[in-house]
């Protein structure tokens, strides 16, 4: 779904539309909602549910404005899967 939603032109990087999903973004980069994707049945709830989620530390976010600001890059990710069962997977 993600993807659809930056294909689609809803998310914004620097103020300019996402159009791939594989952009690269970088330390000071803003993503953001477009404004008037903020309407949408998707988004409806999004202020809401943003209120509950603690970003890590190299996100900040502003819930008002419904955009985040890398501020680092992200350092010892845990992936939320085990990487060997991906792999295992992917070689047969």
């Amino acid at each position: 779904m993600a993807r659809q939603l930056i294909s689609h032109g809803h998310i914004l990087v620097n103020k300019r539309k996402a159009r791939s999903p594989g952009l690269q973004v970088e330390k000071g980069d803003v993503i953001s909602l477009r404004p008037e994707s903020a309407s949408k049945v998707t988004f409806s709830k999004l202020r809401e549910t943003l209120k509950k989620y603690n970003p890590p530390a190299w996100l900040s976010l502003d819930i008002e404005k419904l955009e985040g600001r890398i501020l680092n890059e992200p350092k010892d990710l845990e992936a939320p899967f085990e990487i060997n069962l991906l792999i295992e997977s992917f070689s047969k």
